[in-house]
């Protein structure tokens, strides 16, 4: 009996060692998987437990009852990695928004400046071979205005209407010495004879209706782009915010603790995900209501430059707007001058050898001898292209084609200045042609493309943390609320899901952020976003405004990479700047080939705001956030920053999928079974 007994005895000890071995093997198969994720993630393959252990030394993962594969080291480095991954993650997040911003600015610009290159080339083009020496002789006083208005656009808020009036009076002092070349005319005289305009009015309605036009237009497209430069410029200044360190706590836990208790396969639930970013991106949240005025103000302008405030139907056809002003005071010269030699006396004449000469140089570019009133008429030089009438009395042909303006009863039944599209250039088959400029567009196309994009960045700010959980790499879908990390465990989330902003943040379960702190970086851009704002409205009601200055950024210079934004990662460095390039005009950064291509993705941002037709997702609405709110673009979710190495269902890689709680409840059930074996042999 004794020997038997020892038997017994002996069998059983190897049973209960074999068992505990099998416990021990089984509690060291999550740390396989659990080395495997970490060292994708560039950890050193030693630094993991070849088993399980107790997790009492946990900082941030839940410690429980239960085993970890994280040494404390790991959980620091894994924090350290959480935020990187963020900052990347937020990066790609602002990656279409901001190129956006950036590309349409530089756009806009370069259209402006070569609108008014363009112009200035037209008149000068089309005053030489129209009036010749005349024109050449006075070039300087159109020089000077185009010029001018460079300046304005460029930053110099000297008034509009005071320098098409110091125009028109320059202009009016050589034309009426050109009209009147039998008199000497001094300083003092030229004085009083400007002084009489707006009494005379010798140009008739044009200046205070070219004023008016250029003023508004001027003040619009100006005030546009730097509306743009501002969204810009607010972009990339929160781009810059660094994430808290109870966010990189919040987000290694959401992220890296699952994969502590072997879940190595398992995502955070998306409401947990949801909480988690809201408080991440609690400051960013306090643009929202400011950025959206911000928006529709810019809409509306926008509205204005494709109408009323149209700057390319007022600067495009300004040569003939000019000469049609000649053509008035010609027309009215004779009244002109006798009521100027009334208000201002009569001048001395010249003597007949300098009168004499002056009429001979006049001779040599077509100008004929003074009529019988002393005037010599201002006639157009005769060109080789063909025969042309007088330009202020009908058609010019200058061979491609050919301006129209309107004169004599004509002028008075049809008012030029009150259509958008008077004096366009119209080639031989007479069709009205939108010019083109060095931007590749003319502007109703190049503001409709603004607008719309502008448009599709409302709501911006409160959309990133949806933006980021929609993403499967990223967050579980919100129907498959149950085999999900919660934070604690793989289980339902059941916290509610906090509301934008962080005052609302202050229930957050998941995130800690102080709800008396200000984020100065936020405070300022709302300054901003406050007084551009306030600019654009004005603008839209036709003020005056004061200019922003703002640092024109233009894209690296390189190879093209098919799309219109900014690199980020090696080619983009948020804190030195690096990957853009900072100064005035457009730059000689190479345009990376539009951002039309986002386009050509169906899931595109702008039309899956939410998922649901821009409806927020809320706790009463669980549906709400089944679909990605928008797609930032391909390189978006082909970046390696998911917590998670690989994606998909919830089944590790050859084996089943355990916590290490679950291996516990494992190892104490083979024990039972061992005992009871055990008790039974006995």
């Amino acid at each position: 009996m004794a020997a038997k007994l020892t038997v017994n005895q002996g069998l059983c000890w190897c049973v209960l060692t074999f068992f505990i071995a099998c416990a021990n093997c089984l509690n060291s198969l999550p740390c396989i998987e659990v080395k495997r994720a970490y060292t994708e993630k560039g950890g050193n393959e030693n630094e993991v437990p070849i088993q399980a252990i107790s997790g009492d030394h946990l900082e941030v993962c839940p410690r429980g009852d239960g085993y970890t594969c994280c040494t404390r080291d790991m959980e620091i480095k894994l924090r350290e990695l959480s935020a990187k991954e963020y900052d990347s993650l937020v990066d790609q997040s602002f990656r279409y928004v901001q190129s956006t911003f950036v590309s349409r600015t530089r756009k806009f610009d370069e259209f402006f400046t070569e609108l008014l290159h363009n112009a200035k080339k037209d008149l000068h083009e089309m005053f030489v071979k129209t009036y010749g020496l005349l024109y050449r002789e006075n070039a300087e006083i159109f020089t000077q205005l185009f010029e001018d208005l460079l300046k304005y656009y460029k930053g110099t808020d000297k008034s509009l209407t005071s320098t098409l009036d110091k125009f028109f009076e320059n202009l009016l002092r050589r034309m009426f010495q050109l009209l009147n070349v039998q008199h000497k005319f001094d300083d003092v005289y030229l004085k009083c004879v400007t002084s009489k305009m707006d009494q005379l009015k010798p140009f008739g309605a044009v200046p205070q209706k070219l004023s008016s036009q250029v003023r508004r237009s001027f003040i619009a497209a100006r005030t546009f782009v730097q509306g743009l430069a501002i969204g810009r410029d607010v972009i990339l200044e929160v781009a810059k915010l660094r994430p808290t360190p109870a966010c990189t706590k919040a987000l290694m836990r959401m992220s890296y603790c699952p994969q502590c208790r072997g879940l190595t396969q398992t995502k955070p639930c998306n409401n947990y995900c949801l909480n988690t970013m809201k408080g991440c991106l609690a400051y960013h949240a306090e643009l929202n209501i400011l950025w959206n005025d911000y928006i529709e103000a810019m809409k509306q302008l926008a509205i204005r430059l494709e109408g009323p405030f149209n700057i390319e139907s007022v600067v495009d056809p300004i040569d003939v707007k000019i000469s049609d002003a000649i053509m008035i005071l010609q027309e009215n010269s004779i009244t002109v001058r006798d009521q100027i030699f009334e208000g201002c006396g009569k001048p001395r004449t010249q003597s007949s050898g300098v009168r004499g000469k002056r009429s001979a140089d006049n001779s040599t570019v077509g100008t004929p001898t003074p009529d019988h009133h002393g005037q010599p008429p201002i006639t157009p030089v005769r060109q080789a292209d063909g025969p042309q009438e007088n330009p202020f009395g009908g058609k010019l042909n200058f061979g491609a084609g050919e301006v129209v303006p309107e004169t004599g009863d004509a002028a008075e039944k049809k008012n030029p200045y009150d259509q958008h599209f008077v004096g366009q250039y119209k080639p031989p088959g007479g069709k009205n042609v939108k010019p083109t400029t060095a931007a590749g567009t003319s502007l109703d196309r190049l503001v409709r493309d603004i607008k719309d994009k502008v448009k599709a960045a409302k709501d911006f700010w409160i959309q990133l943390p949806y933006s980021v959980c929609n993403d499967d790499k990223i967050a579980a879908q919100p129907d498959n609320d149950d085999e999900c990390w919660n934070g604690q465990d793989r289980a339902r989330y059941e916290a509610e899901v906090q509301k934008d902003g962080v005052i609302n943040q202050i229930n957050n379960p998941e995130v800690t952020v102080d709800v008396n702190e200000a984020n100065y970086i936020i405070e300022q851009q709302k300054i901003q976003l406050k007084i551009i704002t306030d600019k654009l409205q004005t603008a839209y009601k036709g003020g005056d405004v004061t200019y922003i200055y703002t640092e024109t950024v233009t894209d690296h210079s390189g190879d093209s990479s098919g799309d219109d934004d900014l690199e980020t990662g090696s080619g983009f460095n948020r804190e030195t700047g690096s990957g853009i390039i900072e100064g005035s005009g457009s730059g000689d950064g190479a345009d990376r080939g539009d951002d039309e291509d986002y386009h050509k993705n169906k899931n595109h941002w702008n039309k899956n705001k939410h998922g649901h037709g821009g409806k927020v997702p809320t706790k009463s609405d669980p549906t709400g956030n089944k679909e990605k709110p928008f797609d930032f673009g391909p390189e978006y979710h082909n970046i390696k920053t998911t917590p998670r190495p690989v994606s998909g269902n919830n089944q590790p890689r050859g084996g089943n999928q355990n916590s290490a709680n679950n291996l516990s409840s494992i190892s104490i059930s083979c024990l039972i079974t061992l005992f009871t074996m055990l008790w039974a042999v006995l």
